[in-house]
């Protein structure tokens, strides 16, 4: 892994290169939020200092992450598979 954090220290903290907190490169012992599972934390004090504001993205994160899940449950599936049918009789796309 390239850890370049010279470029954007940001990025990399995003990437999971990087503490979203303090920023310093990722030595493979950082800790993901164990609610969104996306942001990643040096130790519990740069995760307590940076909640304030990870809160409202990890709320988003959380809801996104259940929408994606429902839309992977076996009966949506099943409509999908129903629509993309129907779409193809219909002419609209190739079956």
């Amino acid at each position: 892994m390239n850890l370049n954090l010279s470029v954007n220290p940001t990025h990399a903290a995003f990437n999971g290169a990087a503490c979203l907190s303090c920023m310093i490169p990722n030595d493979g012992t950082l800790v993901a939020c164990s609610a969104c599972k996306h942001a990643k934390y040096c130790n519990k004090t740069c995760q307590k200092k940076d909640w304030k504001e990870h809160k409202v993205v990890c709320k988003v994160l959380q809801s996104f992450q259940r929408m994606l899940e429902s839309l992977f449950e076996d009966d949506n599936f099943d409509l999908l598979d129903m629509n993309m049918k129907r779409l193809g009789r219909m002419g609209l796309i190739e079956k």
